[in-house]
């Protein structure tokens, strides 16, 4: 679920794109059908815990302020995690891991493969240790196919959040490393 803030004229000149019968008028001509309502129960929920990660980790002033300091500490914290991944897959002379190596440049999600293994056996090894990881073309064939990689075999996918620790990565890694 999203959702859209914009100055009311502003949304009134961009161009309609869905059916016919829906206005060419603001908020109506941005309305996908109607809203799933345990999604906007937990918008709310997700603001509040935002709003509470930034009180925890310093932030003062208003919601908009705590949710501003919440979102750049995860951030940091999130590039902490993922520098310590990257390292460790980087010493890992059988894992490739794609993408971006730059901190500020990537987000905290891996897409790796590892030599002699397929992607489905990653996965189910390092499921069977509690890491929840997924394979195959993650939605994306057309780039697999430029990286030189079957959209039918695939690759494996990890992700971290700012709930992960630095521990859970280094089991990772030596999970990977067995």
């Amino acid at each position: 679920m999203g959702f859209g803030w914009g100055r009311k004229q502003s949304l009134d000149n961009l161009p309609a794109f869905r059916e016919y019968f829906i206005p060419d008028a603001a908020p109506y001509k941005f309305e996908i059908g109607t809203g799933i309502y345990e999604n906007v129960s937990g918008l709310l929920a997700a603001i509040g815990y935002l709003e509470d990660v930034g009180r925890r980790c310093g932030a003062s002033g208003d919601r908009r302020q705590a949710i501003h300091h919440a979102m750049q500490a995860i951030r940091d914290y999130e590039m902490s995690l993922s520098d310590r991944m990257l390292a460790g897959m980087e010493n890992l002379p059988s894992v490739r891991a794609y993408g971006l190596r730059n901190p500020p440049d990537r987000t905290p999600t891996f897409c790796f493969t590892v030599d002699g293994v397929s992607p489905a056996a990653v996965c189910e090894k390092v499921g069977a240790r509690g890491y929840a990881v997924r394979y195959g073309h993650l939605y994306c064939p057309r780039l697999f196919k430029r990286m030189g990689l079957s959209e039918d075999v695939g690759a494996v996918r990890a992700s971290l959040v700012h709930y992960n620790t630095a521990d859970e990565i280094d089991e990772f890694i030596e999970t990977l490393e067995s």
